[in-house]
């Protein structure tokens, strides 16, 4: 700073761990949002529903665990409205 001219800030890196985190939180939350609104679209009486209740459960269990507590809460109900908003939208 001798010269009078400030230095330019610097970009945080991240961590590898913290980068992994991110990836799989966003990819446990985008499947339980694409199972969810599999799971309300689906049309009644065809096969193949209890797969896609599976994969439901599986991924709102899986955003339960990759997220803390108060998130892991507000995420879930994002969910939950998204596919009853896709439902009424049928």
């Amino acid at each position: 700073m001798s010269n009078g001219r400030a230095t330019p800030p610097t970009k945080p890196r991240l961590s590898p761990n913290t980068k992994r985190l991110i990836r799989k939180r966003k990819e446990w939350r985008k499947r339980a949002l694409a199972a969810a609104v599999q799971l309300t679209t689906w049309p009644t009486g065809e096969p193949g529903r209890e797969a896609v209740e599976t994969e439901m459960i599986l991924s709102l269990n899986k955003v339960n665990a990759w997220f803390r507590e108060p998130r892991a809460r507000l995420v879930v109900s994002v969910i939950q409205r998204r596919a009853v908003s896709a439902f009424r939208l049928q």
